[in-house]
């Protein structure tokens, strides 16, 4: 099973991460987690949702 990459600066920020990986739609967790991406902070991964979903 793949598995979202977080490389956070400290773990309030990777738990921040998180929460916001866990409140998107399934479809959009699916597409990260198919791609292999790495994010390293919050606002990084929602470029990626956004991209994302400008895409559907």
């Amino acid at each position: 099973m793949k598995q979202v990459s977080f490389h956070a600066a400290n773990q309030s920020q990777a738990e921040e991460m998180t929460a916001y990986f866990n409140s998107l739609p399934a479809y959009i967790q699916e597409s990260i987690l198919q791609s292999g991406a790495s994010f390293s902070s919050k606002a990084e991964m929602m470029q990626c949702v956004s991209a994302l979903t400008e895409l559907r």
